[in-house]
C-alpha cells in the first residue's frame, strides 16, 4: 500500500508541468492573434488613406469632400467621377474693389502722402468741386477732409516738403485759375500761397532736385501757353523763366535721371504735336530735340527703371492711338516699341514695383475697362484682367504696399465714385 501511494503522488507531480505548458501556449496564441489583428487594421488604414488618396495634381472626387453620415470607399483614380474639380494655382494679379469715394469725380488729382495715405482733390461731376478726401490703405476707408478754397479741375497737385501744392485749373463758369494753395497733412487744412503769374489749366508740373516746382504750358485765358514758371517753397513765390519754343497743353513732362525735364507732344492749336523739348535746371533754358515718330495729345509718359521714357497712346485729333515709343536720354532719340492691344486716350500708366508698366482705361467705349502691361525687357504688351469699372480721366496711384489705387473718372460720360486696387 505504501508503494502504491508513492506512485500515485509521483504521477500527480509529473502532471503539473504539462498543465503549465498548456496555459503558456494558449497565452502565446492569443497574443499572436491580437498582434495579427492590429497589423491587419494598420494595413487597411494605410491602404485606404495613403495609397488610394489622389495626389494634389490628380482629380478629386467631390463626393469625398462633402459631409456624409456614412463612410464611402475612395474612388479609384482610373475611374472618372461624375463631377470633378481640378487644382489651380493662386491668382498672380487682379482687381479688388475698395471703399467708394464720398463724391463722384473726374479730372481730379491724387497725391500719395508721406504717411502712405492718398489725398484726392477737386474734379468735376456736374459742378466743379473743391471737396477733398483721404484714402487710408490700412483700413481701405475714405474720409472727407477740409475743402480747398477754390473749386477746380485739370489742375496740378504735387508733394513738396511733406505738403501738397495745388495750382491752377479751371473753375466755376469755366474761369481759368492762377491761384495756388497748400495742404498740410498734420492739420488737414488748406492755406493759400502765392498765385501764379499766368492762369492756366491742363498744364504739367515737375518737382526739381532743389525742391522748386516747374509749371509748364497749359491753356490760359487767351489760348495755349508756352510760358513756364518756377515755384519756390521757401518764399512761396512764382517766377517766370525762359519759355518753351512751342505753346502746348495736354502734354506730359518727366524728370529724367540726369535731372533734366522732358516735355512731350500735346495740343498745339488745332493739331497734335510730335515736338519734344528738354529743360536744363542748371541753365534754366530749353532745347528742342528729336521729335516723336507720332504726333499725340492726352497721352502718358512713364520713366522706366532703365532710364528710358515710355510714351503710350493719346490722340492725333483724327483718331485714338495704340502706338508706343521709347525715348533714350543718352542719345536723345526716339524708337518705336510694341503697340498696345487697344487704342487709348484719357488713360493712366503706372510703373509697377517689378519695373513693368500698367496701362488702364480709355475714353473709347471698347476699352474703358481694359488693362494691359508693358514689359521693358521684351518690349511687348500683355492683356491683363479688366477693371471692375470702366473709367477715363481717372487717377492711378502706386501705394507703398505695391498695389495701385484707381479712383473715379468718367464712365459713360458720368463721373464715378468707384475705386479699385490692382495687385500683382
Amino acid at each position: 500500500m505504501h508503494n502504491n501511494q508513492v506512485h500515485s503522488e509521483s504521477v500527480i507531480e509529473n502532471n503539473e508541468p504539462q498543465k503549465w505548458w498548456h496555459r503558456r501556449w494558449v497565452v502565446i496564441a492569443g497574443i499572436s492573434f491580437s498582434f495579427l489583428i492590429i497589423i491587419a487594421v494598420i494595413l487597411s488604414l494605410l491602404l485606404k488613406f495613403v495609397i488610394l488618396v489622389p495626389k494634389g495634381s490628380e482629380t478629386i472626387n467631390v463626393t469625398d469632400a462633402l459631409p456624409s453620415s456614412t463612410t464611402t470607399e475612395a474612388t479609384p483614380i482610373s475611374t472618372p467621377p461624375l463631377l470633378t474639380t481640378t487644382t489651380t494655382t493662386n491668382r498672380q494679379s487682379g482687381w479688388l474693389n475698395t471703399g467708394s469715394m464720398n463724391y463722384a469725380r473726374r479730372q481730379h488729382k491724387a497725391s500719395v502722402l508721406a504717411s502712405g495715405k492718398v489725398l484726392i482733390t477737386g474734379g468735376y461731376n456736374g459742378p466743379f468741386l473743391n471737396s477733398t478726401e483721404l484714402y487710408d490703405p490700412s483700413t481701405e476707408i475714405w474720409t472727407v477732409t477740409n475743402s480747398m478754397n477754390h473749386a477746380r479741375r485739370d489742375h496740378i497737385s504735387v508733394l513738396i516738403n511733406g505738403k501738397v501744392l495745388v495750382a491752377g485749373g479751371i473753375g466755376d463758369n469755366n474761369y481759368r485759375l492762377d491761384g495756388a494753395e497748400l495742404y498740410d497733412p498734420s492739420t488737414e487744412t488748406w492755406a493759400t500761397t502765392g498765385s501764379m503769374n499766368n492762369a492756366r489749366y491742363s498744364h504739367t508740373s515737375s518737382v526739381l532736385r532743389n525742391e522748386k516746382v516747374l509749371v509748364i504750358g497749359g491753356v490760359g485765358s487767351s489760348g495755349l501757353l508756352n510760358i513756364v514758371e518756377l515755384y519756390d517753397p521757401s518764399t512761396e513765390t512764382w517766377t517766370v523763366i525762359d519759355s518753351m519754343k512751342h505753346a502746348r497743353g495736354y502734354h506730359t513732362s518727366s524728370i529724367l535721371k540726369n535731372g533734366k525735364v522732358l516735355v512731350i507732344g500735346g495740343l498745339g492749336g488745332k493739331i497734335a504735336l510730335n515736338s519734344v523739348e528738354l529743360y536744363d535746371p542748371l541753365t534754366e533754358t530749353w532745347t528742342t530735340i528729336d521729335s516723336m515718330n507720332h504726333a499725340r495729345t492726352s497721352h502718358t509718359a512713364s520713366l522706366l527703371k532703365n532710364g528710358k521714357v515710355l510714351v503710350t497712346g493719346g490722340s492725333n485729333i483724327s483718331h485714338e492711338l495704340n502706338s508706343a515709343e521709347l525715348y533714350d536720354p543718352p542719345t536723345e532719340t526716339w524708337t518705336t516699341t510694341g503697340s498696345m492691344n487697344t487704342p487709348r486716350v484719357g488713360h493712366t500708366a503706372s510703373l509697377l514695383t517689378n519695373g513693368k508698366v500698367l496701362v488702364t482705361g480709355s475714353n473709347t467705349g471698347s476699352s474703358h475697362k481694359s488693362a494691359e502691361i508693358y514689359d521693358p525687357s521684351t518690349e511687348t504688351w500683355t492683356v491683363t484682367d479688366s477693371m471692375n469699372h470702366g473709367r477715363a480721366y481717372h487717377t492711378a496711384s502706386l501705394l507703398k504696399n505695391g498695389k495701385v489705387l484707381h479712383t473715379g473718372g468718367a464712365q459713360n460720360n458720368m463721373a464715378s465714385n468707384t475705386t479699385e486696387l490692382y495687385y500683382d
